[in-house]
Formats: structure tokens, C-alpha cells, sequence
């Protein structure tokens, strides 16, 4: 299986990638880790004529906790980052858990 023909735009900025998916709209398809748009692609269930990649947009790695909001992942946190986060053990231990169940261990590196 190969995967249909896109372009590929990796931005610098949060800025940058949020005015390029509204300039492309419908068209695009944000990529992080991978791991389940690229699945759909191949296998003829996915076909954006663009990827915009998340992978320069360090900030989106983040897992925090925000006051009045409670915990913040990032759209680029991966599963083991959820599993290895000390916040998501001491306070939210049932997101932890969940991510340690999902997929083998190499999936949990990349997967998002």
C-alpha cells in the first residue's frame, strides 16, 4: 500500500500552522505523531491533498495544569509522555493508566 500524493508543510510557529490550516481548510490534515492518519492513508480511507505537520511545535508537548481549566495535553504529548507524566500519576492517574494500555511500547513513542 503507498500512500496518495500530498504536500507538506512543517511550520515554525503555532502561528504559522494555524494560518495554514485556515488558509487550506477541508484540504488539510494536521499531522503529530503519525501513527493513525498515516494507517488511514494508506489503506485508501484517508486522502488529504495536505499535511501540516505539528512536529517543530515544541510548546505542544506540554502537560500541564491550568487553574480553573485542571490538566492540558498537548496535541503532540505522546502516550508515553502521559505514561511518564508525574502530574497525570499523582493527580490524574486513570489518564496514565489508560495510556499505558494503548499499543506496544514502540506505538507509545510516537503515537499522539
Amino acid at each position: 500500500m503507498y500512500l496518495p500524493d500530498f504536500d507538506y508543510y512543517m511550520p515554525d510557529s503555532l502561528a504559522e500552522a494555524c494560518e495554514a490550516l485556515a488558509r487550506f481548510g477541508s484540504k488539510a490534515k494536521v499531522l503529530s505523531g503519525g501513527t493513525d492518519i498515516i494507517s488511514k492513508m494508506k489503506s485508501g480511507l484517508l486522502s488529504p491533498e495536505i499535511l501540516v505537520s505539528l512536529k517543530k511545535l515544541d510548546e505542544l508537548t506540554k502537560i500541564e495544569y491550568v487553574a480553573g481549566k485542571g490538566v492540558v495535553i498537548g496535541a503532540r504529548a505522546t502516550h508515553n509522555d502521559l505514561v511518564n507524566s508525574s502530574l497525570l500519576n499523582e493527580k490524574y492517574l486513570s489518564i496514565s493508566e489508560a495510556a499505558h494500555h494503548m499499543a506496544a511500547n514502540q506505538i507509545r513513542n510516537i503515537g499522539t
